[in-house]
């Protein structure tokens, strides 16, 4: 993995000027093909990995799109102060890239151990974690990194993993969503919500999903399937994410009961509803294109639906009593 993130690394610092390359004293027989092509956008910090991270740091407070590079904890962990101040809170476009993820470097004992990186990062503001499986995935990371700079992890395996994928990897787009009435394109970024979407709308579970919830001034509602059995088996909820955003119009929630209840039924703000935050809502996702046609659904029928009923009898009983209700014809995943 680590060779193919630098062959692509050098694939994407070709198309983009901007890209720069710090280490810490390490990846040699690695990095030596980057350091040759493009000396000028290349650093060894040496065995300083917390200057490394504040390096990066000003480097990409200048312009660049950093990637750091070490082993493990020595990127991660030892920086995690510089990762937090210096590169999340200033919203720097800093890759911190480690490798040999897990107990990669198992014979090199428990300091080499690279197992609470996840716990650590996944709650910094504004950082992107992509954790690769093989090679294939690497090479898009790295591309999908290049083309979205910002605070992000990349968490690599060593050397000599096998290949998953048989054709080529592509990270998953913008969720397209189309109803009667025109177009909407969502982005995600909380892990385990934009996971969760991500499967329903790959299954179709959503397509011709009912909005059953429409409260003006408030937000809209959808997400129970219109086969009851379709539904029941989706019915296993889903942990909680951290709230890294708040509920602004536009944005997208999973509706929940309670802690980790969240299954399908998503909600989208109509304005707003900052008072959401404090009681769990975690956004996961904003419409970033057709909230006009998000504005114009609709809500005739106000909240008046029951959901058990929906859940018992799906669209047979949405379409007998509430016929009038706006819904979605699909939903597709599309390539940015």
């Amino acid at each position: 993995m680590r060779t193919a993130f630098i062959e692509q690394l050098i694939v994407e610092a070709r198309r983009n000027p901007r890209i720069f390359l710090v280490v810490g004293d390490l990846g040699y027989s690695v990095i030596e093909p980057f350091q040759s092509e493009f000396p000028d956008r290349f650093l060894n910090a040496g065995v300083a990995e917390q200057n490394m991270t504040g390096m990066a740091a000003g480097l990409a407070s200048e312009g660049f799109h950093v990637f750091t590079y070490s082993i493990g904890n020595f990127p991660t962990l030892r920086c995690l102060e510089q990762i937090r101040n210096d590169v999340c809170y200033h919203n720097f476009p800093v890759t911190v890239v480690a490798v040999g993820a897990g107990m990669a470097y198992g014979n090199m004992g428990y300091s080499h151990h690279c197992v609470q990186d996840i716990a650590c990062l996944r709650g910094m503001p504004n950082l992107t974690l992509l954790s690769p499986a093989d090679p294939g995935e690497t090479v898009s990371c790295v591309e999908w990194l290049s083309k979205h700079p910002g605070p992000s992890y990349l968490r690599l395996g060593k050397a000599g993993e096998p290949k998953i994928h048989s054709q080529p990897v592509t990270l998953g787009g913008p969720v397209r969503v189309v109803d009667h009435g025109g177009r909407i394109a969502i982005v995600a970024w909380a892990p385990r919500g934009a996971g969760r979407f991500y499967e329903l709308v790959k299954s179709g579970f959503y397509d011709d999903c009912r909005f059953f919830r429409v409260v003006r001034g408030f937000m809209v509602q959808f997400g129970i399937n219109g086969n009851p059995s379709t539904q029941q088996g989706w019915e296993r909820s889903l942990r909680d994410d951290p709230a890294k955003k708040s509920n602004r119009r536009g944005y997208m929630t999973f509706a929940m009961s309670g802690r980790d209840s969240r299954t399908t039924q998503v909600f989208i703000n109509f304005v707003d509803n900052a008072f959401l935050d404090s009681q769990g809502f975690s956004p996961f996702g904003e419409v970033i294109e057709g909230m006009d046609n998000v504005d114009k659904i609709n809500a005739e029928y106000g909240e008046s639906p029951e959901q058990g009923q929906i859940n018992s009898s799906g669209n047979t009983y949405l379409n007998a009593q509430f016929p009038k209700l706006d819904y979605i014809r699909k939903a597709t995943v599309i390539k940015e």
